[in-house]
């Protein structure tokens, strides 16, 4: 990657014009891109199977919680708990039947005119009446639920941001329907590589950009191993997401708590397995002469190196150096 240049001082002098590097210490805030995706999102579905006869929302449409999204046409169900009404009526009347004759012959058994088998007829008859109502009044509650289960409700406030069906569409049981996404939540997931993962702290705060639009962001998750796409992902809360829709691209920088020195890869030569620079020495206003500068290499980046010894940060220092030696003269 570095420049291998022979290590010896010439003697030859030799004045030449070169291109330069100025040496500062200053923060390396960070750039990375990713997309923004809404905090909660779910595929919703009928638990139940028919046909869509209500769907009046597009994609992008917003909706509030509890809202109805799409209804299922539950007339089959309708007329089976009409039926089932209609039967717990007709068990009712028994029952007030029954519970009236069971009252008569229970005064007669207190005074010994009837026999205990014939009171016990009359009270086991009536105990069936009321297990009969109470299994009609569980098949009428267990064909609401079906009904309620012919219709998909905006379990929070949001977006539709898919369709897989729409009006006069057939579904089945728990086919997906709808994808619905929060509007109250935004997030960022950008990934990253190893050597970039350290720059990212949970609860530390982050620039965004969205649609030439800055936001403030606070890192909420991080994952503790990389992911088998590759890369570790990284979860950015917008703090201000108002407007913001899920799918758009994301600037995301991060500001570093510490200054460091960075220099071009360009400017770097190896000497005996060592890294150096050549650092450029004043002589007068016009001429310079260059003197071989051991330095210490820290993170790599794509184009830039940190320098974490040999290097102070008011240094002026030559770019590719492979024609050049320690102690030649050069212009400024």
């Amino acid at each position: 990657m570095f420049l291998l240049i022979f290590c010896v001082s010439h003697k030859i002098e030799s004045v030449e014009k070169f291109e330069y590097f100025k040496v500062e210490k200053k923060y390396n805030n960070k750039k990375f891109y990713g997309k923004t995706v809404a905090k909660d999102s779910t595929i919703l579905s009928f638990q139940s199977e028919g046909k869509i006869v209500y769907f009046p929302f597009s994609k992008g449409d917003f909706v509030k919680k509890g809202q109805v999204i799409a209804k299922l046409d539950g007339v089959l169900y309708s007329i089976k708990k009409e039926e089932e009404k209609a039967k717990l009526q007709e068990f009712a009347v028994a029952k007030d039947k029954q519970k009236r004759y069971y009252d008569r012959l229970d005064i007669l058994h207190k005074e010994g005119a009837i026999s205990d088998n014939d009171w016990e007829s009359a009270f086991y008859e009536l105990k069936i009446i009321d297990a009969q109502i109470k299994s009609q009044k569980e098949k009428i509650n267990y064909l609401d639920k079906e009904l309620s289960f012919s219709s998909i409700v905006a379990p929070y406030d949001g977006f539709i941001s898919e369709k897989f069906s729409d009006m006069g569409y057939f579904v089945k049981f728990g086919a997906p329907v709808v994808s619905f996404i929060s509007s109250y939540g935004m997030q960022v997931e950008i990934m990253l590589d190893e050597l970039n993962i350290e720059s990212f702290k949970i609860r530390n705060k982050v620039s965004i950009k969205i649609l030439d639009k800055n936001y403030l962001g606070e890192i909420s998750h991080i994952s503790k191993s990389a992911l088998k796409t590759g890369g570790f992902l990284v979860k950015i809360s917008v703090l201000n997401p108002t407007g913001l829709m899920e799918g758009l691209s994301a600037e995301v920088e991060v500001f570093d708590d510490k200054k460091e020195i960075l220099i071009p890869i360009n400017s770097i030569f190896k000497c005996e397995g060592e890294d150096f620079v050549l650092v450029l020495k004043r002589q007068n206003e016009k001429i310079g002469i260059l003197k071989k500068n051991k330095i210490k290499i820290g993170k790599i980046y794509s184009s830039n190196v940190q320098i974490v010894d040999g290097l102070i940060g008011n240094e002026t220092i030559l770019l590719n150096p492979n024609s050049s030696f320690e102690g030649m003269k050069v212009k400024i």
